[in-house]
């Protein structure tokens, strides 16, 4: 149940913001966030590639998360992580070999003088007509001056994601941009702004039982789903998972004055929200 927001054109010190909390099986073992030579990135060590990262570069970037769908999916070659990997490495947009996804990306990220980065969400989802079930892939530009927000929801467009921990996340996030002290800039002003909107993505609500969606078709328990849904942090523990939850967290942002990209992350496997947001951030800088 992985959730990623990206702040487009919010700020004009920071252009460009992501941020994103991987929800993982912690048996899936994942390598640390490390600085390989052309890409900043942490590897799946099951798999290999990696659901985000960035190339130091050119600025490439790209953020991946899976869609939960009733439908088969096709067993593809590969990972969707290596559909990441490629991408960040090369260039390569082999993304019609893979199925159930939303890829955030952007083939250079770094302020620039005149408009910001363009950003895609690309989207992977079936489409069941005549009794067969097609994959279709949509890309879409997401326009500077606004917040998205997008889990693993199955649907065409970032613009109608619903699941309502979507919507408090991508309200909080927009309330953290528009308040933060305009005379904050380069790595100090970004750690400050990292650690503010790490408030919001460490959060769990008890939203009305009503308003969450229908997950019938999951494996899981009604009780399990719902605490899935009360995101962004989720602590499996307490959902009786006993190794699920939220993994990683990760805010990229680009700074205007500094020209540099800070690429904070932490671990949080194993710990509850308010643990988590007491984790200080790792910061790899790119200038």
């Amino acid at each position: 149940m992985c959730i990623m927001a990206a702040l487009v054109g919010m700020s004009a010190e920071f252009p460009f913001i992501l941020v994103h909390n991987r929800d993982e099986d912690w048996t899936r073992k994942t390598f640390d966030v490390q600085d390989n030579g052309a890409v900043i990135a942490a590897i799946d060590s099951r798999a290999g590639g990696t659901w985000m990262g960035l190339h130091k570069e050119t600025a490439r970037f790209a953020a991946l998360t899976n869609v939960r769908t009733k439908q088969k999916v096709p067993t593809p070659s590969k990972s969707r992580g290596r559909m990441v990997q490629d991408y960040l490495e090369r260039g390569s947009e082999q993304w019609e070999d893979y199925y159930a996804y939303h890829t955030l990306h952007c083939s250079d990220i770094r302020a620039r003088q005149h408009g910001e980065p363009e950003v895609y969400l690309r989207t992977c989802v079936p489409t069941v007509g005549g009794g067969e079930c097609t994959w279709e892939t949509v890309c879409e530009r997401l326009d500077s001056g606004h917040v998205y927000c997008i889990s693993n929801e199955e649907c065409r467009s970032v613009n109608t994601a619903n699941f309502p921990k979507c919507a408090w996340l991508k309200q909080e996030l927009e309330r953290t941009i528009k308040s933060f002290n305009v005379e904050s800039k380069g790595k100090e002003g970004a750690l400050k702004l990292a650690e503010a909107m790490s408030i919001a993505m460490s959060s769990t609500v008890n939203f009305a039982e009503e308003s969450l969606p229908d997950m019938s078709f999951s494996p899981l328990t009604k009780e399990q789903e719902t605490i899935l849904q009360r995101g962004p942090y989720i602590h499996g523990p307490s959902a009786g998972f006993e190794s699920y939850g939220t993994q990683t967290q990760t805010i990229v942002i680009s700074s205007a004055s500094s020209k540099s990209i800070y690429y904070f992350c932490r671990r949080t496997e194993g710990l509850d929200a308010e643990q988590a947001r007491q984790t200080p951030f790792a910061c790899f800088e790119v200038q």
